[in-house]
């Protein structure tokens, strides 16, 4: 459930902002968040 959420959540933001250094830091930001919240 989580996973689809972030999953849909990085396509839209990709959709917004292709850009794949955003992608790359969006992605440790969303590793670090799930990290803190399990």
């Amino acid at each position: 459930e989580a996973s689809a959420q972030l999953d849909s959540a990085r396509a839209c933001l990709r959709a917004v902002r292709p850009d794949p250094a955003a992608a790359r830091d969006l992605d440790a930001l969303v590793g670090s968040l799930l990290d803190r919240a399990w």
